[in-house]
């Protein structure tokens, strides 16, 4: 089995051709130069700042109506909870089971068995 030097080695696209001249890497270079250079398109873009500009003000307007929203839905004056007396009868209390038991990964799981439970 070849090792993957091997591999590039043998299917290089470029393993016969010769290395370019140094006449024609100048030549490379100054076309690339100069293309890099010649920019068409102008350095202030003002779409991007309008684009950013409203984005960020439908950002605000959805925050200030979620906030509208929320302050509208809030009661005019406090509500007043008022005390609630439960009476306490005289039961016995009722009989339950507990069963726990733990997994492996550490959950614990504990259940409550009433025998007076009824459907």
């Amino acid at each position: 089995m070849k090792d993957l030097r091997e591999l590039l080695q043998e299917h290089d696209p470029a393993k016969g051709s010769s290395s370019p001249s140094a006449e024609e890497l100048a030549s490379m270079r100054e076309r690339l130069v100069a293309a890099a250079g010649d920019s068409s398109t102008p350095r202030f873009r003002p779409l991007r700042w309008v684009a950013a500009a409203a984005m960020l003000f439908v950002v605000a307007m959805s925050g200030w109506s979620w906030m509208r929203q929320g302050i509208s839905k809030l009661p005019a004056e406090p509500v007043v909870q008022s005390e609630i007396q439960l009476e306490v009868q005289n039961e016995e209390p009722r009989r339950t089971r507990q069963v726990q038991f733990s997994t492996p990964n550490g959950t614990r799981i504990i259940w409550l068995l009433d025998s007076e439970f009824e459907v």
